[in-house]
């Protein structure tokens, strides 16, 4: 849209930071290359003539939208321990989970990625054609599986006073470490991971 550089640097001048956030796997799988990503980049910087800090999240990983590595690193490295103003913030993306023909032979968005981005930052989120539009809200689908909706319990676990092992299973970065760390070393248990393995 040609008026989305005077909406940013609208923006920059009103003291946003302006950050892009980029599901790049395409470069990880070396369908990509990553010279290509980052000419595209300097162009869009280069157009803007403003600081624009740029993060591409290039393997399936907690990096990846919509989890909120990216954010995370934004937050605790690359701020200059500035903190942020969420309600302030918010994210533009086209990954809105809206369904075909939300727009006259317009296919359906490729993901719901950058709306739940959002969801997960706890900042407000629109798509291309709203904010820079001004344009309505598009009704859009979101997951079966709310996991905001899951009332948390906290639990302490039953510790043994016999010989036992304990097996913990679940995906990366799901909190196992952490849970043993906490609950069971402080209380005479030997951890072992496949890390240290």
């Amino acid at each position: 849209f040609p008026n989305i550089k005077n909406n940013v640097l609208d923006l920059y001048s009103e003291n946003y930071k302006i950050v892009i956030f980029s599901n790049q796997a395409g470069i990880g799988l070396e369908k990509v290359k990553k010279s290509d990503f980052q000419l595209k980049v300097e162009n869009i910087i280069k157009c803007l003539s403003i600081p624009v800090q740029v993060f591409a999240a290039t393997n399936i990983s907690i990096y990846r939208k919509p989890a909120p590595g990216m954010w995370d690193v934004l937050c605790s490295k690359k701020n200059d321990n500035i903190e942020i103003d969420l309600t302030s913030s918010f994210y533009v993306g086209d990954a809105a989970g809206r369904k075909k023909d939300w727009a006259p032979k317009k296919k359906s968005d490729i993901s719901k990625g950058d709306r739940l981005f959002a969801i997960n930052l706890g900042i407000k989120f629109f798509t291309p054609e709203e904010y820079f539009l001004k344009g309505p809200t598009i009704p859009y689908s979101m997951p079966t599986f709310d996991p905001s909706t899951i009332k948390l319990i906290s639990h302490t676990p039953s510790l043994s006073t016999e010989q036992e092992m304990i097996l913990m299973v679940g995906i990366q970065g799901s909190g196992k470490s952490h849970y043993c760390k906490t609950y069971f070393v402080p209380n005479g248990y030997v951890y072992v991971n496949k890390d240290t393995m």
